[in-house]
């Protein structure tokens, strides 16, 4: 992995390297060897000398002006989110990640108390649960127990089935988990170095620096007693703390998973939201 002062370099490369000529209007080669854009291909759509975008990708200039990150931007086809990376990458004054820690304040978990029928949890910035309530652990309870971690739990036995787009969930992580994390942070690096080593789809994905917010989906879950059925899943930013998102889990309304979720819930599950801290000793780290 690359250091901080090196980031904006790797990232322009692996950018470079999905974008095909034809998506940028430059006609196709059938004689072409280089996967993605050339560097000067990069160069001349973004209006600046070949010499100088290869500083920037060697990371011998890192601090880019803004009208250079806009052409580059527009010139790599980054989309909002993807832009937002860039600049943060290329603007030591901008606002940087935060590493993760305990639950960002007492409100978040009376507020998952307060939703006894819909699923519900919170994730910090390098996709550890950091709460849930006892309708979510009932739902999912290998995957959605306080001290998991959904980026890790995309990878256990079964979420395969369980995710009709499971290279797409994985692609969505992925993404989030480099938009959102601190790179400096020792539990990021823990869970990419592991994934790396273990996973050639992470690495896969890993490798193209995608970056964004995660996308709503739906999922398939079984529930005794009554089968499978279809959920939704939907995330939502909480403003005052950057990376962390509060996750609930949803059915159709009038659909057969909207009555399934109303008889788990009606089973009773349990006490409450529970919050855990991730220094503490005895929280999973699955």
């Amino acid at each position: 992995m690359a250091d901080q002062q090196g980031a904006l370099g790797e990232y322009l490369c692996a950018r470079r390297g999905v974008l095909t000529p034809e998506q940028v209007g430059l006609p196709a080669d059938p004689q072409r060897r280089v996967a993605g854009l050339r560097r000067d291909e990069v160069a001349a759509l973004a209006g600046i000398s070949r010499e100088y975008y290869v500083r920037l990708e060697q990371g011998r200039d890192d601090r880019p002006s803004m009208q250079v990150i806009s052409a580059l931007a527009r010139a790599l086809k980054l989309d909002e989110f993807a832009v937002r990376y860039l600049v943060r990458l290329a603007t030591p004054q901008a606002p940087r990640p935060q590493a993760a820690g305990p639950l960002p304040d007492a409100i978040t978990g009376r507020l998952l108390e307060q939703w006894p029928d819909s699923p519900a949890l919170v994730l910090d910035p390098n996709r550890d649960i950091v709460a849930s309530n006892s309708l979510a652990r009932a739902l999912v309870p290998e995957s959605f127990q306080v001290g998991m971690n959904l980026m890790l739990n995309t990878f256990l036995p079964g979420a395969r089935t369980r995710h009709p787009d499971w290279s797409g969930l994985v692609s969505d992580h992925v993404a989030a988990l480099r938009f959102y994390s601190d790179p400096t942070d020792p539990r990021r690096q823990e869970i990419v170095a592991q994934l790396l080593r273990e996973q050639p789809e992470f690495a896969r994905c890993w490798a193209r620096h995608d970056a964004r917010p995660f996308s709503d989906r739906t999922f398939r879950v079984p529930i005794a007693g009554v089968g499978e059925v279809e959920l939704n899943i939907q995330l939502f930013s909480l403003p005052v703390h950057f990376g962390y998102e509060l996750m609930v889990v949803f059915p159709t309304p009038g659909s057969p998973a909207a009555s399934a979720l109303a008889y788990l819930a009606a089973r009773g599950t349990g006490p409450g939201v529970t919050p855990t801290r991730f220094s503490e000793p005895d929280a999973p780290t699955r």
